[in-house]
């Protein structure tokens, strides 16, 4: 069946949060938080030509869901991380096929106190204790990153509940008597889901389990992304085996083939087999589509590690494994002494990617020290060359 083209009826819907810091360590005053969301949709279409009605346009309203929840914040203290609340962002549309949407956040108010407080928002509904998040389930969650103001959010279909958390702490390196002289000072966060999303005009999805670059060919009709076998997809960094290519939302059905096509899927309904927050393709020569469709995982913030013949036996959790830890630049270095020809690698351990000299897992071959020395080793996780070596003088 035909896709329809997605337009969103931008709904701003208005969170506003006043916070006043007296935190425990000089007493008093709590933040209170409001939640409004009467405000009426709308919807306008800007052309450079004549406006005409167009029957096969699907609106979307984006609302704040039923699940959402804030709740004051008391007693903010130092190296502490409070847990505000709960966003659901939802979009309601006919087909129940949802696209993405932006959502924004800015803080106005005390200037002194901006600067000293950090608002993050992270995908699900983490756990808290007595509105304390601790710092293990914040670990390897990655909070949403904000460009211009904007975070693009992945939409579920309606009614299913859409949650990400709310949290406020202060800046590491606050003093006590920098709290202090914060005093009654106010800031107000207003949240805006549905900022700048009046057109959804492209979407990215993703494709793996091909054992060669894999193509994408979408069509709607007569008019095609490119002459077949479609556009090459590009791989993605740090995510071994995944390809990308940007999907223009005009296009009604994909395939996604290598250039001989040795391995191709079946033809693929994107509002159908893209539904919700479907955006991967994992080829496995099976069924009509020959794959199937998925979520793409987040990526966790990478643990690096060196393991080797020599180093933890190629295991991480190995006390002979070495921990990578402050990088310069984005390049990690050590110092390893070997006693015979050895073989090492990198891992990633929360995403669990091997490093070789020159490749990512799949191909990755062991970076060998053939002569025994102590070697400086160098790692750059953005390649080409992922590890490099000198003899430490």
């Amino acid at each position: 069946m035909p896709r329809k083209e997605n337009k969103q009826m931008k709904k701003k819907i208005f969170l506003l949060a006043s916070v006043a810091m007296g935190v425990a360590l000089v007493g008093g005053t709590f933040a209170a938080w409001a939640v409004t969301d009467n405000a009426d949709p709308f919807s306008i279409k800007v052309s450079t030509g004549s406006i005409t009605t167009d029957d096969t346009a699907e609106y979307v309203t984006l609302e704040w869901g039923a699940q959402q929840s804030m709740s004051s914040v008391s007693n903010l203290k130092i190296d502490t991380v409070r847990k505000v609340g709960v966003l659901d962002l939802r979009a309601y549309t006919s087909s129940n096929n949802a696209p993405n949407g932006y959502l924004s956040y800015s803080v106005d108010g005390g200037a002194l106190l901006k600067s000293k407080l950090e608002v993050k928002i992270y995908k699900g509904n983490l756990t808290a204790t007595e509105g304390v998040i601790a710092s293990s389930e914040l670990e390897g969650k990655t909070a949403l990153t904000f460009t211009e103001g904007k975070s693009l959010v992945n939409v579920t279909k309606n009614d299913t509940p859409n949650l990400y958390t709310v949290a406020v702490n202060l800046k590491a390196g606050t003093t006590a008597s920098e709290i202090e002289a914060l005093g009654n000072e106010q800031v107000t966060i207003e949240f805006d889901w549905g900022a700048g999303t009046n057109l959804l005009t492209s979407k990215t999805l993703y494709a793996t389990g091909f054992s060669a670059t894999p193509y994408m060919y979408a069509w709607k009709g007569d008019k095609v992304n490119a002459a077949w076998p479609g556009i090459a997809m590009t791989a993605v960094s740090g995510r071994s085996g995944v390809y990308s290519a940007v999907l223009n939302t005009e296009f009604d059905n994909v395939i996604f083939t290598t250039q001989n096509e040795a391995q191709k899927s079946g033809d693929l309904v994107v509002a159908t087999f893209f539904s919700g927050d479907n955006n991967l393709f994992t080829f496995t020569g099976e069924g009509d589509a020959k794959g199937s469709a998925s979520e793409l995982p987040e990526t966790k913030t990478p643990t690096y590690f060196l393991v080797g013949d020599e180093w933890g036996n190629w295991n991480a959790s190995d006390a002979g494994a070495i921990a990578l830890t402050n990088p310069v630049n984005g390049k990690y270095t050590v110092d390893v002494t070997n006693t015979k020809a050895s073989g090492l690698k990198i891992v990633d351990t929360a995403n669990n990617i091997w490093y070789g000299k020159d490749s990512i897992e799949g191909g990755a071959a062991n970076f060998m020290l053939y002569d025994v020395h102590t070697y400086t080793i160098t790692f750059d996780p953005a390649g080409p060359t992922y590890i490099s070596c000198v003899v430490k003088a």
